[in-house]
């Protein structure tokens, strides 16, 4: 709200999204007078993701919308239209960055919008480790993001992660063209979570994670994790064979199947999902007990650059348990 380009790094589950949707709230003059914000322009990897926090913000009767690639196209011209209305009741646009390099239409529509001072608005990137460390393998269209300072100098620039080394700040730093950006850290550490390694056995190591979920975290939501589609589906049909309520959920899955097998152990209809790195960044189901690896990350590096294993684990214990 002071306008300055800031970088959050905070623990999965802290509370990164409260941020923006915070500001959101306030910035309509009557909570803090002197806030001239109009509209908070999200830019999300997942749609599951915004979908999911489109959700939880119609429960607290926040306006939000989201404009991607499935989005209805009367949806569209409405949404399109609102972001022009000085006294529209918008807070919150969720759009992905596909949709923003893709769209020359929205971006026509932002600029218009300021040009004629109608827009008042914070850009905030989530995940914006994508920038640097997945800029070329999971979201190319991220790099898309340094053109914000260029058409936009005086809008601020939020970013947000759980992921990110010194080396990925600065390179975030660079490709937004934000280098005084102010960084704010908080610890990684989440008291409630315990990490526990477990020798691999000589039997069948399907068999014997079915008994160790059974045993330990009977009819409990859990996620395991493996490196191969492969191994998913193969573990996944084990699980179930021994009587536990369980979904593979890879990449190679299209959207619809991976949506409905998300929704599903959202609700209880699953209790374990099998699933690669694809089923990682905004799951918010608060009940995860327990996140197990199928297998060691492929180095120790990996593991404590604070990346995909402390992702995958910081899925666990969302509701401030226990977990593992």
């Amino acid at each position: 709200m002071s306008g300055f380009d800031t970088l959050v790094v905070m623990s999965t589950g802290a509370g990164k999204s409260l941020c923006y949707q915070l500001p959101a709230v306030a910035m309509n003059g009557e909570i803090y007078p002197l806030v001239t914000m109009r509209l908070i322009v999200v830019i999300s990897p997942l749609i599951s993701l915004i979908e999911d926090q489109l959700a939880a913000l119609k429960k607290l009767a926040v306006e939000g919308a989201a404009l991607n690639q499935s989005t209805a196209k009367e949806d569209v011209k409405r949404i399109e239209a609102q972001i022009t209305q000085t006294n529209s009741p918008l807070r919150l646009l969720y759009i992905t960055p596909e949709k923003l390099a893709k769209s020359k239409r929205l971006m026509n529509k932002l600029e218009k919008s300021a040009e004629v001072g109608a827009l008042k608005v914070v850009f905030a990137i989530d995940e914006v480790h994508c920038c640097s460390q997945w800029g070329h393998d999971f979201r190319p269209d991220y790099k898309f993001l340094n053109i914000l300072k260029r058409q936009f100098p005086n809008v601020p620039l939020l970013g947000l992660t759980a992921t990110a080394t010194a080396d990925v700040l600065a390179d975030v730093k660079n490709m937004l063209d934000i280098p005084d950006a102010v960084v704010f850290k908080a610890g990684f550490n989440r008291t409630n979570l315990f990490y526990e390694v477990l020798p691999k056995p000589d039997a069948d190591l399907g068999d014997e994670l079915a008994r160790l979920i059974k045993k330990r975290f009977p009819d409990q939501s859990g996620i395991v994790y493996c490196f191969s589609r492969k191994d998913c589906e193969e573990v996944a049909s084990k699980l179930r064979s021994s009587g536990i309520r369980a979904a593979f959920y890879h990449a190679d899955m299209d959207s619809m199947r991976r949506t409905a097998v998300h929704e599903k152990w959202v609700s209880g209809k699953y209790n374990v999902i099998v699933a690669t790195v694809a089923f990682g960044m905004g799951i918010d189901k608060p009940d995860v007990r327990y996140v197990i690896h199928h297998a060691m990350p492929k180095s120790v590096e990996n593991y404590f650059q604070l990346s995909d294993s402390f992702q995958e684990s910081g899925r666990a214990g969302r509701d401030g348990l226990p977990a593992i």
